[in-house]
């Protein structure tokens, strides 16, 4: 729907969406990681995949940026190989070390059948 013309409909898209970004960045993610430091705990968190935050700048958040891949045979109900680029790049320019991986996530009727001792197809 286009309210008055394009360019102001645009314009407000554009400030809902940084304003949601905004919010869940500070009023969730930022919470989360506050309350992890004052229990002397780390934030971690899997930034990608539907979130309104923007996944780069929620993963700069975390503490230790993460992600997952599924198994090869999963390929067409998620495609979350790209989520380990994202990690590893926010790891890369926040200077971090550390990326954990969620690793061969499947569903039946295809688990268990995947490990890092067996060829995945597209790694």
């Amino acid at each position: 729907m286009i309210v008055e013309s394009l360019e102001k409909t645009e314009r407000f898209l554009w400030d809902v969406r940084k304003t949601a970004q905004e919010l869940v960045i500070e009023n969730y993610a930022e919470v989360i990681k506050a309350k992890a430091h004052e229990h002397n705990m780390k934030y971690s968190n899997q930034p990608y995949d539907m979130n309104p935050a923007g996944n780069l700048d929620l993963g700069s958040i975390a503490d230790i940026p993460s992600c997952e891949f599924w198994d090869y045979r999963n390929g067409d109900l998620v495609d979350s190989l790209y989520s380990c680029i994202e990690a590893t790049s926010i790891a890369h320019t926040m200077g971090k070390r550390e990326i954990p991986v969620e690793a061969f996530t499947s569903v039946i009727p295809n688990r268990f059948h995947a490990y890092p001792g067996i060829k995945q197809i597209g790694l």
